[in-house]
């Protein structure tokens, strides 16, 4: 897609994608470098479908997908406590009609 003329001017502008990345890993929400076909500086955008994911955020990713210190703790055996059910009451015997 192509960036029109009034949108380029009133979207930031960065030198070079490193830059706009800096600026991207800050914000609260995904955003995206992109190279402006207009000005041939870099924008971003919030559209992510079929574009690169950064390192900052795949990073962000594996942070929030590995698990904590108590779950590493439980998977490697060390702290790991089982506790039997507890056993229930025998059922009582059912009456059969004749």
């Amino acid at each position: 897609m192509r960036t029109r003329p009034g949108t380029c001017q009133r979207k930031a502008r960065y030198s070079s994608e490193a830059a706009a990345l800096e600026v991207a890993a800050r914000a609260s929400f995904p955003l995206r470098p992109y190279r402006c076909g207009l000005c041939r500086q870099f924008h971003l955008t919030s559209r992510t479908k079929g574009m690169k994911v950064p390192l900052f955020e795949r990073e962000q990713r594996a942070v929030k997908s590995s698990p904590s210190r108590s779950d590493r703790e439980d998977l490697s055996g060390q702290s790991v406590v089982k506790i039997a059910p507890k056993s229930l009451p025998p059922l009582p015997a059912s009456t059969k009609a004749s």
